[in-house]
């Protein structure tokens, strides 16, 4: 089985290989992993016939888990030294990134906060001769799932791949005047006339918000589209087909429940 990379960016903007490439001159080695697997919590209600029972829409809670690291000093640092630096790139307030992925695959990431403070070792950091220290982080991410890198895609007759296991709603991102979206259920959507870019959800969960680079409601624009249903769910292992105009392109974000497969 192919060993992973992983690697995390703590909130102090410090980068630590975990595992794969660039470990052994890290300082921190990956020794085990609990948890930090998407878990889908299904609707479940019992069959009409009252033979079975019928599935309703999943809802993906919070992903929780724990890192098991050992520490080792680095290049002109004590063992102490390294068991600092790492831990202070943790945090219960502001979120670090975790990112997972298999040589020639793609990439996967979660933004973590800690649950709680990571614990005491069982030696004291510094100790005398100390070669190694093993820790236990636990991890919490809002998110439910781990998440790809934004794909963007430019082609006037584009497809969606979905290669994740969650269902995927592609963003719709233009500026200007007269643009155009052919939706994969064949509409065909004038997007409203805009200053700067904005950006169209088709998750209809977000009620098809319009919103501009920072995530501000566009009042007008999204209610120039009001009762104009967008969807562009495109559901795992499949693919869907969209027609852009010139100044229009699409923004994707994939879904993955375990990337350490």
């Amino acid at each position: 089985m192919a060993r992973p990379r992983v690697r995390w960016v703590g909130v102090d903007d410090s980068t630590w290989v975990l595992a794969g490439d660039g470990m052994t001159s890290n300082g921190v080695m990956l020794t085990a992993v609990s948890g930090l697997v998407a878990s889908p919590s299904r609707k479940i209600t019992p069959s009409t016939n009252g033979v079975g029972v019928e599935f309703g829409r999943s809802t993906w809670p919070m992903l929780e888990g724990e890192l098991k690291c050992r520490v080792y000093a680095r290049k002109d640092e004590t063992v102490q030294d390294t068991y600092s630096h790492f831990l202070a790139s943790f945090s219960t307030f502001s979120p670090g990134r975790l990112s997972i992925s298999m040589t020639g695959q793609a990439e996967w990431e979660a933004e973590c906060l800690l649950k709680e403070s990571i614990g005491a070792p069982e030696k004291s950091p510094a100790a005398s001769g100390l070669i190694s220290l093993d820790i236990e982080i636990p991890l919490i991410c809002n998110a439910g799932a781990f998440s790809s890198p934004v794909e963007r895609i430019f082609d006037s007759k584009a497809i969606v791949r979905n290669i994740g296991d969650l269902p995927l709603f592609p963003n719709v991102v233009w500026s200007g005047a007269g643009q155009t979206v052919r939706l994969p259920n064949g509409v065909l959507v004038t997007l409203p006339t805009v200053s700067g870019e904005r950006v169209l959800s088709t998750d209809p969960g977000r009620g098809y918000v319009v919103t501009d680079r920072a995530g501000k409601p566009d009042k007008a624009a999204w209610a120039s589209l009001r009762g104009l249903a967008v969807p562009g769910e495109t559901l795992p292992g499949n693919a869907t087909s969209w027609e852009l105009s010139s100044g229009v392109h699409l923004e994707v974000v994939q879904r993955r429940e375990n990337p350490w497969r």
